[in-house]
């Protein structure tokens, strides 16, 4: 009973927002939780608050290595422990200047105790019902509790559904101090968008019959949009620093 009241529940978080449509690549409303990209802080606050899961959340802020008096909001971090969890554990970063301070990243980690957690094929159809059944999935492990889905976008919003596709298929960290989007050094491969990845881990492979999640991460993120950012942040520091090297004028000579 236990383990199928825990089922029930983080089926009902995965779909809480509705199934998307499976015909709409790229869209804006993929979330986790209700969080969405381009949220500011104070509505991902909201979804996480909205979600009813009692997370602690803290914001944390960040500087700009080359102008160190630049202080944004890094991220926001949530953890909660306990209930039908060991740990669930989300990460949503912000980008730093020039840009508006809207989510550019979220990823979250769910873990569970042992022998407790949702059939693993349940929770991927939940994530299908939602972010649509057009992706690409890892099925090595078919029969057993390890998985990957990946929902994967052109910047056009084309859906990429080609398994030999270069586009990242790895989830992010959720650790409050661990690659933060703007400074992971990412490796961008050009033709890739908006990306929906899903990353399960289970039980003992060798017994199939029943694989139960033990953990699963997932990550949402615009690599095309990404790339831009950071490529225009870049400018702005580079246009900072040489604005206080002429306003510092010519030493007397």
């Amino acid at each position: 009973m236990k383990k199928t009241h825990v089922a029930a529940l983080i089926l009902a978080a995965l779909v809480a927002i509705g199934p998307a449509d499976a015909a709409s690549s790229g869209s804006p409303a993929a979330d986790i939780l209700g969080m969405r990209l381009g949220m500011t802080s104070a509505e991902i606050t909201t979804a996480l608050n909205a979600s009813g899961l009692r997370f602690q959340v803290r914001e944390i802020r960040s500087t700009l290595r080359e102008l160190p008096g630049a202080a944004f909001l890094g991220s926001i971090h949530a953890m909660r422990n306990g209930g039908d969890v060991r740990s669930d554990e989300i990460r949503v970063d912000f980008p730093p200047p020039p840009h508006e301070p809207r989510a550019v990243l979220i990823t979250r980690l769910v873990q569970y105790p042992v022998d407790s957690g949702p059939l693993t094929r349940e929770v991927a159809a939940a994530m299908e019902s939602k972010y649509g059944s057009n992706r690409l999935i890892d099925d090595r492990y078919a029969n057993a509790a390890s998985l990957r889905l990946a929902w994967i976008d052109t910047p056009a919003g084309t859906r990429i559904l080609d398994k030999s596709s270069k586009c990242p298929k790895g989830h992010w960290s959720p650790r409050s101090n661990e690659g933060h989007a703007f400074f992971n050094h990412t490796q961008f491969v050009e033709g890739c968008g908006l990306t929906i990845i899903a990353n399960f881990r289970g039980g003992d492979p060798g017994t199939p019959r029943a694989p139960m999640v033990s953990g699963f991460w997932t990550t949402i993120v615009d690599y095309a949009v990404l790339q831009q950012q950071i490529r225009q942040t870049r400018t702005y520091v580079e246009q900072q620093i040489q604005g206080g090297a002429k306003a510092r004028g010519t030493p007397q000579l």
